[in-house]
């Protein structure tokens, strides 16, 4: 089955207070719908990204993202639990340790996730 949803998702950086961007990333995959970007305060290197994979026709899949090269490239993997109406948001990312972070589910049941290892798994803290 084609892929019926194409998107152009990359990564840009302003180091002027955003008068000019370059790109940083290498093109993300064209399926992917992406929703949040944040980078660790204590790590400028480490960055994450939230989205969706489109896999058909109305068809979503949450997916998560972690940089360690300052957004050149992304290790992404897919996220349990969310998908079309439970999306992903990056919620934060902790000011003094760049390997804690926090993801929200959108929808109805309002899920907030934790992960303590860079997002090598997740932990619910809050329904």
């Amino acid at each position: 089955m084609p892929l019926l949803d194409v998107f152009d998702t990359r990564v840009f950086r302003s180091d002027d207070a955003g008068a000019t961007f370059d790109q940083v990333s290498a093109d993300l995959p064209e399926n992917l719908v992406a929703l949040t970007v944040d980078i660790a305060p204590t790590d400028p290197l480490r960055v994450y990204i939230t989205g969706l994979f489109a896999l058909g026709e109305g068809i979503y899949e949450g997916v998560f993202g972690r940089s360690d090269d300052g957004g050149a490239t992304f290790a992404l993997q897919t996220m349990d639990g969310s998908a079309n109406d439970s999306a992903p948001y990056l919620a934060a990312v902790d000011p003094f340790d760049p390997d804690v972070l926090y993801v929200r589910l959108a929808g109805s049941a309002g899920t907030l996730l934790r992960s303590n290892d860079a997002g090598a798994t997740f932990e619910t803290i809050f329904e």
